[in-house]
């Protein structure tokens, strides 16, 4: 059995209704909204996983609704079905148009719905896989790109250390001091190679809403 929160937005009240239960005994998770007007002030992504819109509704269409869903969130992201009737094939043309991912039609069959609805999932889950496995294949060219960059760099400078070790005014303190910290980051790069060994990227909070790629610590 499916499940997933659904924002069903249609002024029809008693049809809504009547839906809806049909869904939460499939086993999905519903919440009304009676106009175009009150669903202007709702937090889409904070309230669906998919969103059900009538497109005609007498304050606030459902093509307005839709194209102010479409400014904060992509089809991919947040699946958008339309109920129109049968009557109203263009305007059904022009909510595609818009950014719509499918349509059903008065009244509305809930065995059809049900399947609109799984295939909007499960689209929704392949597209949310293939960006991951896109960001994760960006993230280990740019680690590979940089292991390069930085251990250059530190095959001169430990050569360059070496040189240092052999010459009358060599500190032995500071010398250690060097070699620790270029040690340091020689284990830092280690680290970072180790990430693009896997197929999973971990993140740490670091500051101001941005992240960190988490490293092994030991």
């Amino acid at each position: 059995m499916m499940s997933g929160k659904i924002l069903y937005i249609d002024d029809d009240k008693v049809l809504s209704k009547a839906t809806a239960e049909l869904l939460k005994k499939r086993g999905y998770e519903v919440e009304l909204c009676h106009s175009g007007e009150e669903a202007l002030h709702v937090e889409f992504k904070k309230k669906a996983d998919l969103i059900l819109l009538d497109i005609v509704m007498p304050d606030v269409s459902g093509i307005e609704v839709l194209k102010e869903i479409r400014k904060i969130e992509s089809k991919n992201l947040l699946p958008v079905i339309m109920i129109s009737s049968n009557e109203e094939g263009e305007s059904t043309v022009e909510a595609l148009r818009e950014g719509a991912n499918d349509y059903v039609t008065k009244p509305v069959n809930i065995e059809v719905l049900e399947a609109r609805i799984k295939t909007q999932q499960e689209i929704k889950k392949l597209s949310i896989e293939f960006a991951s496995k896109k960001e994760i294949a960006a993230l280990n060219a740019m680690i590979t790109t940089y292991n390069h960059e930085i251990n250059n760099p530190l095959t001169i400078a430990f050569g360059m250390m070496d040189k240092m070790k052999r010459d009358e005014s060599f500190n032995s303190e500071t010398f250690e001091k060097m070699k620790k910290s270029l040690h340091r980051i020689k284990d830092i790069v280690q680290k970072i190679r180790n990430v693009t060994e896997g197929n999973h990227v971990s993140f740490d909070e670091y500051i101001n809403d941005t992240k960190m790629v988490k490293l092994d610590k030991n």
